[in-house]
């Protein structure tokens, strides 16, 4: 399998707790989002634990592999309606084009590369993610804006692997690292790492499987 068809698999759980049908905001079962791989900040107040490990087995002597690490990172999309004085004060929706704007918690995805690591050497790396906000102008029915806001991740990505006869054992862990503990759930979500998940891919197998295909 290609770690591009691994990629689809991946992509039906990363997004599966974005949205689910009926696809409304309104959605009872929509009240509640990103029900599958959060990793919360530690001593969060609620049950979502702050790291995760994957274990794989890989035939070679002394393969180089590659770790891609895949999350969503929180976004809040605030809906404000200007007001007769020029300020800005948020509303429960803002009709544009004949639909309501309503505010929302949207994602942002990422990906990490780690670079090439031959074993049986191990890995410690740190990753951060900034934070930052988006402002949008609205014109409709009434005159509003859209904030959107991202906060700041941190994390540890560790690699080890032992040698087992013709195998490695592989480890990959993920540790979310964000300062704490939050005071709630909402501030919690904000330094959360949302559907993480990690692939493992053999450099040498990808290299054949591309010459094989045409792909260099």
């Amino acid at each position: 399998m290609s770690l591009d068809q691994v990629r689809a698999i991946a992509d039906a759980v990363l997004y599966e707790g974005y949205l689910l049908y009926p696809y409304r905001a309104s959605s009872a079962k929509n009240q509640s989002r990103w029900q599958f791989g959060v990793l919360g900040p530690p001593g969060a107040p609620f049950a979502e634990p702050p790291s995760m490990a994957m274990q794989c087995l890989l035939h070679g002597n002394n393969p180089t592999v590659r770790v891609h690490v895949r999350f969503l990172q929180l976004q809040t999309r605030t809906v404000e309606q200007r007001s007769p004085d020029g300020s800005y004060h948020p509303v429960p929706a803002l009709p544009v084009g004949g639909q309501a704007l309503i505010s929302w918690d949207e994602a942002v995805e990422h990906e990490i590369t780690l670079p090439p690591t031959r074993l049986p050497r191990t890995v410690d790396e740190t990753i951060s993610v900034f934070g930052g906000e988006d402002m949008e102008l609205v014109e409709g029915e009434s005159f509003g804006r859209v904030l959107r806001q991202r906060w700041p991740l941190s994390a540890r990505i560790h690699l080890t692997a032992a040698q087992d006869g013709e195998y490695w054992r592989l480890s990959v862990g993920v540790e979310n690292t964000a300062a704490g503990p939050p005071p709630d759930k909402d501030t919690a979500m904000r330094t959360s790492f949302i559907g993480a998940h990690a692939r493992v891919a053999d450099d040498a197998a990808d290299l054949a499987r591309s010459l094989r295909d045409g792909g260099y």
